[in-house]
């Protein structure tokens, strides 16, 4: 239906009517040379142009609507960030609110309070004289107590600046100060120190061998409560038999910080080095410089001293002897019953590990050490006998009956989100006074959920019962 005219036809010559379209096309060269020879061509050609048009229309038209929506969520992640910073805030702000909560309530007493405590601190009253000072045993509020006199302000102001940083059951509880005496006042430890245990002072019965297994995991869980401080960690530095010590539900309790700070003032020495030696790093006495692997060498130290009861003084190069030789059985500590041999070359290997000389060599605490410890405190192995005993109570229960913090039968077992089982009133009591931590392992608890153990109420009512015929 296309034809070609004339250029110089009329429009009545070339028969072009109402209706007709005339489309026309400038030649180009060289002459009557055209880009478009037919119609059809030309109106394919504006069809193509029309839809790219169209194409590129649509583009800029996304394009707008991409950067809409660009503007829409930076503004939506603007405000996202600002209310994450606010909770930031919020839970920086709780953190330290619980931490302060955490911190123990320490009553100020004066000298006259202690003088009356003590019978203006008589001989009689005196129970011992350390290099961190002399030690009295007096009643407050009609409450034994114990009450130190430091040997120096600065040892005093800085045993009570970690003993306000929170608490731990394994870490004696400061009950108030003197400031105007330097004396603090401690909770009463009537079962004495470690050491007079292990020796058997007085004719103390021996410490059984599940007990001495328990203590290991008690020092290890408190030295991971000190490590894990932030922002910066706390080393004890002084960590010995003596320093420990045992309370009436025969709980190891930690006590006597601050000392590690005086080792470290120019020119001095550590007083009582010939008692001290034995358990001090020896990269301390070479450097000068006290750290966590430090207190994991200390450790070592009594963990082969209680396996053994040998004196500390080379006592790491015996064992390593015995076991070379295959003789370990032959140190270990006879009065604490029937040792499992396996256990007792877990904790002898475990031990001479965090004695090695240098730091490098020593094991961390938390992986290496408690993850080995952790088991046989709490499914502790079956020796000749299948039962904990517990000489001070001169009756014997299954080691899983017992509250790892009451050290008691459980009445009302609760499981806590670390995995262990607690009395219910001990466990609650505990989350009660703002701790969000494992009295077992110092971890955060990923929530403060107690689930009952029902199963494990029955075995214990059972027991009870048969003891009860």
């Amino acid at each position: 239906m296309c034809e070609a005219i004339d250029l110089h036809d009329t429009f009545s010559h070339a028969q072009i009517g109402t209706g007709d379209i005339i489309c026309y096309q400038k030649s180009s060269k060289p002459v009557n040379i055209y880009r478009y020879p037919y119609v059809q061509s030309f109106l394919n050609h504006v069809h193509d142009q029309k839809e790219a048009h169209r194409k590129i229309q649509t583009l800029e038209e996304e394009v707008v609507v991409l950067k809409c929506q660009a503007r829409h969520e930076k503004e939506e992640a603007s405000m996202e960030c600002v209310q994450l910073k606010h909770e930031r805030n919020n839970a920086v702000r709780q953190v330290g609110e619980l931490c302060d909560q955490n911190r123990q309530v320490i009553l100020e007493f004066s000298v006259e309070d202690l003088e009356q405590a003590t019978d203006h601190f008589s001989n009689a009253c005196k129970v011992g004289e350390t290099e961190y000072g002399r030690v009295y045993k007096g009643i407050i509020h009609k409450t034994m107590v114990a009450i130190k006199l430091s040997c120096s302000d600065n040892l005093f102001q800085r045993e009570v600046s970690i003993l306000r940083e929170g608490r731990h059951p394994n870490i004696v509880t400061i009950v108030g100060v003197c400031s105007e005496a330097s004396a603090l006042v401690y909770e009463w430890l009537p079962n004495g120190n470690l050491e007079d245990r292990i020796i058997c002072k007085n004719n103390s019965p021996p410490l059984l061998w599940r007990r001495r297994a328990q203590v290991i995991g008690e020092v290890c869980c408190m030295l991971l409560f000190l490590h894990s401080r932030k922002p910066n960690a706390l080393v004890h530095g002084d960590l010995r038999p003596c320093n420990i010590f045992i309370d009436a539900s025969h709980r190891s309790k930690l006590c006597h910080f601050g000392m590690s700070d005086l080792f470290l003032e120019p020119g001095t020495c550590p007083p009582n080095l010939t008692a001290r030696l034995p358990y001090m790093d020896p990269e301390f006495l070479t450097t000068g410089e006290l750290t966590q692997l430090s207190d994991v060498y200390s450790l070592g130290i009594i963990i082969l001293h209680l396996l053994t009861g040998m004196p500390p003084l080379s006592i790491a190069k015996k064992v390593a002897t015995a076991l070379e030789r295959d003789s370990l059985h032959l140190l270990i500590y006879k009065s604490a019953g029937d040792w499992p041999y396996m256990q007792a070359k877990q904790l002898a290997l475990i031990g001479l590990s965090c004695v090695e000389m240098t730091r490098e060599k020593r094991p961390d605490l938390l992986t290496k050490v408690w993850a080995i410890i952790e088991p046989m405190v709490t499914k502790p192995p079956v020796a000749s006998w299948p039962y904990f005993q517990l000489a001070y109570e001169g009756s014997c229960a299954p080691a899983h009956f017992f509250c790892p913090i009451l050290k008691e039968i459980m009445n009302d077992p609760l499981v806590a989100a670390d995995g262990f089982t607690y009395e219910a009133e001990a466990i609650r009591h505990w989350l009660d006074e703002g701790n969000n931590r494992s009295p077992m392992t110092n971890l955060a608890l990923p929530n403060q959920d107690l689930i009952p153990n029902r199963a494990l109420r029955a075995s214990i009512q059972e027991y009870l019962q048969l003891q009860r015929q």
